[in-house]
């Protein structure tokens, strides 16, 4: 068990997590935005460019995909924002983990409330 602390430090597991759940979020809403706007491209084509982007969480054949990819990404974000302020670096990270969290629940309303 000594050798394993000496190799892992376990300082470093609430940096991991933040790092890891924001790039799991970003790769999450990345392919869920990416499937939903393909699958709009082949039902009306270019017009889906000029879309607003909250329509493709209403009706279309594929809004559960857009609306679980955010809602995933959310949760990523606000476990990420929580460990970063359990990391208190300073003022800035503690005022970016505040902030980060109020973003990632006003991005999990976003598919609640239309």
């Amino acid at each position: 068990m000594q050798s394993e602390l000496k190799t892992h430090s376990t300082h470093y597991d609430l940096h991991r997590l933040v790092v890891l759940m924001i790039l799991v979020g970003a790769a999450v809403t990345s392919v869920g935005i990416s499937i939903s706007v393909w699958a709009e491209y082949q039902d009306i084509g270019m017009q889906v460019f000029f879309r607003r982007s909250d329509f493709l969480g209403d009706y279309s054949p594929l809004a559960y995909v857009f609306n679980m990819s955010l809602i995933i990404a959310g949760s990523c974000i606000l476990l990420a924002m929580y460990g970063l302020y359990l990391l208190k670096l300073g003022d800035f990270s503690h005022f970016l983990s505040i902030t980060g969290s109020w973003v990632a629940c006003l991005l999990c309303s976003l598919v609640s409330f239309p």
